[in-house]
């Protein structure tokens, strides 16, 4: 392996590495001056997690510096801790979500929009357990592109549809069709060969218990999914049944507020 592979190697798999990254971007940029940072986070791994640590950190680190960053630079720094964290190219969204917050529309291509949307969705987040590098499976996907390029572009292209329709479902407040459009997804991106049977079973749990609709979330290969419940009460008994099931899960809220300084 490349001294170069293995510093990427390290980066992945000592999150503090990429932590350290970040907070020397802001020092080369506004300029160094000696501090202690300390992480506590008990955020699930495959949710984000090193983008929301590492956002934190910008807005942390660069308050102590005095210097006022706007909601853009700090989703920009806190993606290059994401790009050392996942040793390849992320999308960005990850950075941009838990920096904004609220509900917003995602384009690498566009960069962000900001929605406005109010209004509570029954979500659950089921664990497989399963860890996930979103490198690899970036690479693997990539790979099944040149292999297989008309059957990967099918795929994305309809996902695109979706996801259009998802964005009109979210405004309507129509749960039941956005519910369909997740199956739809789901079903869409199984046939790149990324889904695990642990994930396949979280969905067939949630469709069996009259969820709404469900999806894995992420990279694939593991990770988490999304299930879509009618309301709350339905909910709460798909988390016992999924805790029957030994799938760890909790409840999440969505259009929370993005990063901020504590009063």
């Amino acid at each position: 392996m490349s001294q170069l592979g293995e510093i990427k190697k390290f980066y992945r798999e000592n999150l503090l590495s990429p932590s350290f990254f970040v907070i020397t971007h802001l020092f080369k940029k506004y300029g160094f001056s000696g501090l202690e940072v300390n992480i506590e986070s008990n955020l699930p791994k495959n949710l984000g997690s090193s983008s929301a640590v590492f956002s934190s950190i910008v807005l942390g680190v660069s308050n102590f510096l005095g210097k006022k960053l706007s909601k853009e630079q700090i989703s920009d720094i806190a993606y290059q801790g994401d790009l050392m964290a996942h040793g390849g190219t992320p999308s960005g969204i990850d950075s941009s979500i838990v920096t904004y917050g609220g509900y917003l529309k995602y384009k690498k291509t566009e960069g962000i929009e900001l929605l406005d949307i109010n209004f509570k969705v029954p979500l659950l987040i089921v664990m497989s357990g399963e860890m996930v590098q979103t490198g690899e499976m970036v690479s693997f996907v990539k790979k099944k592109k040149e292999e297989k390029p008309l059957l990967v572009e099918t795929v994305l292209e309809s996902l695109n549809t979706v996801s259009k329709k998802a964005l009109i479902a979210l405004k309507k407040k129509d749960l039941e069709f956005l519910g369909e459009l997740m199956v739809k997804y789901y079903e869409l991106l199984k046939k790149l060969s990324i889904s695990t049977q642990k994930l396949d079973k979280i969905i067939d749990i949630a469709m069996s218990g009259g969820a709404l609709g469900a999806k894995p979330t992420g990279a694939w290969g593991g990770g988490c999914c999304l299930v879509l419940g009618r309301d709350q009460e339905q909910i709460l008994s798909l988390a016992e049944k999924f805790k029957k099931n030994n799938f760890e899960c909790f409840q999440s809220e969505l259009g929370a507020e993005g990063v901020r300084k504590e009063p």
